[in-house]
């Protein structure tokens, strides 16, 4: 998978923007403030409806322009795939191949996307919401039912916490929960199974970027693995019903990272918790393909300026091993030049929002 044809309307300062990346390194530089994360953020955009820097849409808009637009050109090994999103306020509407979808579950199946920045490792501070995002990228693009187990999952669970919320009886609910154990334990057992796959990777990868450093991780499923759901569900009804929410489930999943026995947020310097999320990242992207034989659009957006310039240069040797798309940004071209330069590697220079092709 990779972007032949890319065009950015009205994001951040980039008014418009024309450019056809190269198939494996895109080199981004030029000021800070110019745009180029930008350009990035327009590529998460294209592939998941979604911007990595936030949630508000009003500050994604260019501050004179109701609406931002990007549309792409998704080359597969079969076909070429015109794809392109609007958003304005209110309204969202996505195509591929010229044909009205409903949702970005398509757009995401047919781009899937990686992204490495500065702010990578915070995903180590944040909630586990975050990290169980992590997780259902990724077996969202090897397993081809767990999306519509997930969305009926959020389904059963938003019907049940508004039957607790409304002081429902017991046994109309436990009626209700026989279909909510099995689509939960069916897309828990998914989860398990990629994860599985996924350490082994996440463990080569971190000793590839920081070895020796001894930091584990693990699957926390949301309950007790002791007990079948239906008997963790029993046994918290009253507890369930007096807070108006399900307590337990695969809502409340979690990646755990531990050094020494205790949380490993507490134990790594900046540098290392970016290297372990990298390796994170790496691995998902590894195991993408390995199952799926698909490879994943990358984004990195300036190379962590707490890793050293051996770290990073590591960083960029493992990005190049995946022979994949990646687009790259820097102050300067030079300080990639010498591990991505190569005969179909392309530069950008982004200079107030006007992106131009350096040949």
């Amino acid at each position: 998978m990779s972007l032949a044809k890319l065009r950015i309307d009205n994001i951040r300062n980039i008014r418009q923007a024309k450019l056809n990346p190269g198939p494996l390194a895109n080199i981004i530089f030029g000021d800070n403030g110019s745009g180029k994360t930008s350009l990035l953020e327009a590529i998460q955009i294209l592939a998941s409806g979604k911007s990595f820097r936030t949630s508000h849409l009003r500050s994604i808009i260019n501050h004179d322009a109701e609406f931002l637009r990007v549309v792409g050109e998704v080359v597969t090994p079969q076909r070429h795939v015109p794809i392109g999103i609007e958003r304005g306020l209110g309204h969202t509407a996505v195509k591929i191949a010229g044909t009205r979808v409903n949702g970005v579950s398509e757009l995401a199946f047919l781009l899937p996307v990686q992204y490495l920045g500065p702010e990578s490792h915070r995903i180590l501070e944040l909630g586990p919401r975050f990290r169980r995002q992590l997780i259902d990228w990724g077996v969202f693009h090897v397993e081809q039912v767990y999306y519509s187990l997930w969305r009926k999952m959020q389904k059963l669970l938003k019907q049940r916490n508004a039957a607790l919320r409304d002081k429902k009886h017991k046994e109309t609910i436990a009626a209700w929960d026989k279909d909510l154990v099995d689509t939960a334990e069916q897309l828990t057992r998914h989860r398990h199974q990629y994860i599985d796959l996924l350490i082994p990777l996440f463990n080569e990868y971190v000793a590839q970027l920081s070895p020796g450093l001894q930091v584990t991780c693990c699957f926390a499923q949301g309950w007790s693995e002791q007990m079948s759901y239906q008997e963790v569900l029993k046994d918290a009804f009253e507890r369930d019903r007096s807070k108006g929410v399900t307590m337990y489930g695969p809502h409340r999943a979690d990646l755990v990272f531990r050094m020494a026995g205790v949380n490993a947020r507490e134990e790594l310097s900046r540098g290392q918790q970016k290297a372990v999320i990298m390796a994170l990242r790496l691995a998902q992207v590894a195991l993408l393909k390995q199952r799926s034989g698909r490879n994943c659009v990358i984004l990195v957006d300036d190379l962590p300026s707490e890793l050293d310039q051996a770290h990073q240069r590591r960083v960029l040797e493992l990005l190049s091993d995946f022979n994949t798309q990646t687009f790259i940004t820097s102050i300067h071209s030079e300080t990639l030049q010498d591990v991505v330069e190569g005969a179909e590697t392309k530069k950008f220079h982004v200079e107030h929002g006007v992106v131009k092709e350096v040949v």
